[in-house]
């Protein structure tokens, strides 16, 4: 693949990374902007806000554990074992791993934002957002450093 279409592959990361977590910032601000007027408002009860509070805190430790298989399932093992034909097939698998992570980061954010609407309370976001920026912040994309090393192993595999 021609230098020009390897830097539109990234910048497609690029792009869809950021605005993944774009939409983090805007539920944030959606909610502040939503939890300003409680007229009218009737909070439920606080044994349900607790148990959901714990439950979607497991979900997001287990969406850890979800991230971690499905980069390896989906990317991490095939290149481990030169498993990728050609660069486009490297750049099909780093995307769907890619895609899925993110989905993952952002079902995290979306916990916080959805007890932040049955609360009218924006703190609850708080608790679930700065993790799910930090894991989008450790996820971003990095194409290219695993195109070198793909190159780089099909020049080893081809001098044998």
């Amino acid at each position: 693949m021609s230098q020009p279409q390897n830097q539109s592959a990234t910048m497609t990361l690029w792009i869809m990374w950021g605005a993944m977590l774009f939409a983090l910032i805007m539920f944030g601000v959606v909610l502040f902007v939503l939890t300003q007027n409680k007229d009218g408002f009737t909070p439920p009860e606080p044994d349900l806000i607790q148990t959901l509070t714990i439950t979607f805190s497991g979900l997001s430790v287990a969406e850890l554990g979800a991230i971690y298989f499905l980069r390896k399932l989906t990317f991490f093992s095939k290149l481990k074992y030169h498993a990728f034909e050609s660069l486009d097939e490297l750049r099909d698998g780093y995307k769907t791993a890619s895609i899925l992570s993110w989905a993952f980061c952002e079902a995290i954010a979306i916990y916080g934002f959805v007890l932040g609407v049955m609360t009218y309370d924006p703190t609850y976001y708080l608790y679930f957002a700065p993790p799910a920026v930090l894991l989008f912040l450790l996820l971003r994309p990095q194409l290219g450093r695993y195109e070198k090393d793909f190159k780089w192993g099909a020049t080893r595999r081809t001098s044998r």
